[in-house]
């Protein structure tokens, strides 16, 4: 009998050291594999603690909270602040942005509110004129492919410029934008967001233990779900 247990100990011991030894090794890679990245730029954001980061569809902004109340929007890869949105009367907990122009903060003021900056409009405008410039060329590429293979003296051949695809930045300037919409009903301080992949809802949870959905388009509170008994 000692000696069943001494060899079920020993297999214990063996397992638990291959186990320590596995994910050592890993933890090992992961801080080598994180030393292999580089601070491409640096921006101080706040005076005060940034509490959440969510980029644009477009990749070209980032926007902030902070704890002290404000939202900012700022340019990529530079980092300059291009908007501040006021309104929130105590930290920002979260912000989020959906597949639009539209951006939504939560505070622990237990309000949710909702921002539409000209210049994330003006950046959707200018990425949809992108991609429809991408699209024409890649039609105009495969007519000028199919009619190659049609005439073998090459007539019917198109010029074709690889420079149409440059797109230029507008220069905004740094602006104040006001709330589009202050989304009220939770009882206590918010403390996440995430849209819907509709871009048209938005769901919020608070320490008065609910999640709320809500039509982005007419601000109202779609449903009230209380989901936990603790925040």
């Amino acid at each position: 009998r000692l000696a069943k247990e001494r060899a079920h100990r020993d297999r214990v011991v063996a397992a638990d050291e291959a186990y320590l030894k596995q994910y050592t090794q890993s933890f090992i890679d992961d801080i080598l594999a994180m030393k292999r990245f580089e601070n491409m730029n640096s921006e101080v954001g706040d005076k005060r603690f940034l509490s959440s980061l969510a980029f644009t569809e477009s990749g070209r902004h980032v926007v902030t909270g902070s704890w002290s109340g404000r939202v900012r929007v700022w340019s990529l890869p530079d980092p300059s602040m291009v908007a501040e949105l006021t309104g929130h009367t105590d930290r920002v907990t979260d912000v989020a942005c959906n597949r639009g122009d539209l951006i939504a903060s939560c505070s622990a003021d237990s309000t949710v509110r909702l921002w539409r900056p000209d210049l994330l409009a003006a950046d959707r405008t200018a990425g949809q004129a992108h991609g429809d410039k991408k699209q024409k060329k890649k039609k105009h590429k495969v007519k000028k492919e199919n009619a190659m293979d049609e005439t073998d003296d090459g007539e019917g051949e198109e010029a074709f410029d690889d420079n149409d695809d440059d797109d230029d930045d507008a220069d905004f300037g740094m602006s104040k934008t006001l709330p589009l919409s202050t989304l009220r009903g939770h009882k206590d301080r918010c403390s996440r967001l995430a849209f819907h992949p509709d871009g048209t809802h938005l769901f919020s949870t608070s320490f008065d233990h609910t999640i709320r959905m809500w039509n982005c388009e007419t601000a109202q509170c779609l449903s009230v779900q209380r989901m936990h008994s603790t925040a």
